[in-house]
């Protein structure tokens, strides 16, 4: 049958799939130095070694796998092209590659997971957590399928969509409860993410306390362990309200400025599909609406 790939694509694919040009050649039909000769032609046209040649057989480079992940993408493409042309709906198996934060990914994403994958029974979900660099570039390095990302990464190569905001309390050790949140903010270190991290800055200016707050900060790349560190008494932070209410709730931390919130917004971002496959737009929705 026609496939989009090109001769060239295609024998790569092969080469990918069998792990030798030996097996690829037999599968396409070729002969080895014709298979040999297409994969070299590639090589020359993207200008990068797609495969390390050892005694094992033909391991893919980092180019290479890069280069398998758009084939694959194309070769999707294609059945759900077809399936539309025939008027079928195809479920396939399908890997799909979320980039997003710890407190999304713990409090939405995770949660919504479990009616998705009995819905579509052949997809598999892998769930990157980054907290330090932006989602984004996942996207832009193809190496992840959705990004949850500030609205501001976004641009407009990417299509997006806004999330329900988030909404950052200010939470301390329980045995803080009954100290003012101003005796705490003028006495207490705050620990935040990292250097970049404002949020906390950005809550105290919303509530008229940013010029008497600290700024020498302790720092904690982990939400978890920043979440630990702050039940210990080693300062105070602000954490999303859907992540942080457990643990209020148990008694590990406390509100410590009780009605007051400053939102959040994020967006989920990926690239446009001409023919997305039900499950990308199953989880996109899912996703969108969590």
């Amino acid at each position: 049958m026609a496939s989009l790939l090109s001769e060239r694509l295609a024998a790569f694919v092969a080469v990918a799939e069998q792990g030798t040009v030996h097996g690829a050649a037999r599968a396409m039909g070729l002969t080895q130095t014709a298979m040999t000769r297409r994969i070299q032609l590639l090589e020359d046209t993207v200008q990068a070694s797609l495969f390390l040649r050892s005694r094992r057989g033909m391991q893919l480079t980092r180019e290479g796998r890069a280069l398998l992940r758009y084939a694959e993408r194309v070769q999707a493409m294609e059945a759900e092209a077809l399936a539309h042309v025939r008027g079928q709906e195809v479920e396939r198996a399908e890997h799909l590659v979320i980039v997003a934060p710890s407190s999304l990914v713990t409090t939405r994403i995770a949660p919504m997971l479990v009616n998705l994958t009995r819905t579509h029974a052949l997809l598999t979900v892998e769930i990157r957590v980054e907290d330090s660099l932006p989602t984004i570039d996942a996207l832009r390095r193809n190496a992840a399928d959705f990004a949850i990302a500030k609205p501001e990464d976004v641009t407009p190569e990417f299509q997006s969509r806004l999330l329900r905001p988030e909404r950052y309390i200010a939470v301390g050790p329980t045995q803080w409860a009954a100290r003012s949140f101003e005796q705490i903010v003028e006495e207490e270190r705050i620990i935040d993410f990292d250097s970049r991290d404002d949020l906390t800055f950005s809550f105290l200016r919303k509530v008229g306390l940013f010029a008497r707050c600290r700024r020498d900060r302790h720092l904690m790349n982990n939400t978890h362990a920043l979440a630990s560190c702050i039940q210990s008494g080693v300062g105070y932070s602000v954490l999303a309200e859907e992540f942080a209410a457990p643990l209020i709730a148990t008694g590990d931390l406390t509100n410590l400025a009780p009605g007051k919130f400053l939102g959040v917004r994020s967006a989920i971002a990926y690239f446009e599909r001409r023919y997305p496959s039900q499950a990308f737009q199953s989880l996109l929705t899912a996703i969108s609406r969590a």
